[in-house]
C-alpha cells in the first residue's frame, strides 16, 4: 500500500501530524477489521482534538461492537461444532 505523503489538509489532518505514523498505516500494517481499526483511529487522536472524552467514548463503542461481533463468532462456532458432534455420534 502506498504511504501517504500528501501534506493535503483532508489527508493529515492536523490532528493525525503529532506522530510520523498515521493511524491509518498502523491499521493496514495491523490488517485490523472496520471496528478495531477505528478503536485505534479515535484513541490515537482523541487528546488532539477539541472533544477527548468524546472520541474516548466512540472508541469504547467500537470496541464494544466488536468484542460482540467476536462473541456472535464463537457462538456460531460452537452451535456448528455441536451438530458436526451429533452427527458424527448418530453415525456410531
Amino acid at each position: 500500500m502506498a504511504k501517504v505523503t500528501d501534506k493535503l489538509p483532508i489527508v493529515e489532518p492536523e490532528h493525525y501530524t503529532f506522530s510520523k505514523t498515521q493511524p491509518i498505516e498502523v491499521i493496514e500494517e495491523w490488517g485490523l477489521n472496520f471496528n478495531l481499526g477505528n478503536v485505534i483511529k479515535y484513541i490515537a487522536r482523541h487528546q488532539y482534538k477539541g472533544s477527548p472524552v468524546n472520541d474516548l467514548k466512540k472508541a469504547q463503542w467500537y470496541l464494544s461492537r466488536e468484542i460482540e461481533a467476536q462473541e456472535e463468532r464463537k457462538k456460531t462456532l460452537m452451535h456448528r461444532l455441536q451438530i458436526y458432534t451429533d452427527l458424527i455420534d448418530c453415525r456410531k
